[in-house]
């Protein structure tokens, strides 16, 4: 049992990471030191996996978030206040094999939680600054 710990601590070293530190606000998914570009965020679903594990908006402007699924399998976008995933902020109806945009309401500046609710292990840091 043991020997699967150093492999859990290099997933979440790497996860970490992939985000950094900082951000703030509310309790995320990790770190936040991604930064937004723009006010469309391209999210893209394959092999049962997002693109990234952080993605980042301007706080207080709605954004377009463009989720491409390239599964058969369903999924979505849901945005918590943190990985409780108990309150939402924004959450994009599920889709299979296709590309949709969704328009999401200003959000406030903080440190979020973003996940596939069909496949919880799809989750990642929202951040917005």
């Amino acid at each position: 049992m043991r020997r699967g710990l150093p492999v859990v601590g290099v997933v979440v070293a790497l996860t970490l990471a992939a985000c950094g530190g900082g951000g703030g606000g509310s309790s995320g998914g990790g770190g936040g030191s991604c930064s937004p570009s723009g006010t469309t965020i391209k999210v893209v679903a394959q092999n049962f996996a997002f693109d990234k594990t952080c993605y980042a908006a301007t706080a207080g402007q709605a954004c377009t978030i463009d989720l491409d699924n390239k599964d058969s399998a369903l999924h979505n976008v849901a945005i918590y206040t943190d990985n409780s995933a108990t309150k939402s902020l924004f959450i994009t109806p599920t889709l299979s094999s296709q590309e949709k945009s969704f328009r999401s309401k200003p959000l406030p500046a903080g440190t979020y939680y973003f996940q596939c609710d069909v496949h919880t292990t799809m989750n990642g840091t929202f951040v917005v600054k």
